[in-house]
């Protein structure tokens, strides 16, 4: 599962302090840790703000290191 896809506030409590850049750097790491351990990654791309087939910087960057780990991801 994607990290914090339990309590989607959780990156809130830091945003506009200086342990922003940190958290974020954990979490990256923690998704490519993730992708490591998995044989693929299924995206789920759903319509957000009017948009649809939405993808965000997140999912984009967990879509490119399965592609970069030659893991299958599936759209």
């Amino acid at each position: 599962m994607p990290n914090c896809w339990d309590c989607p506030d959780t990156e809130a409590k830091y945003r506009g302090t200086s342990g922003h850049a940190k958290f974020k750097a954990e979490m990256f790491k923690l998704s490519e840790n993730k992708i490591k351990d998995i044989d693929a990654v299924l995206v789920l791309n759903f319509e957000k703000n009017g948009q649809a087939n939405y993808i965000g910087g997140a999912t984009f960057l967990e879509i490119y290191d399965a592609f970069r780990m030659n893991k299958r991801f599936i759209l």
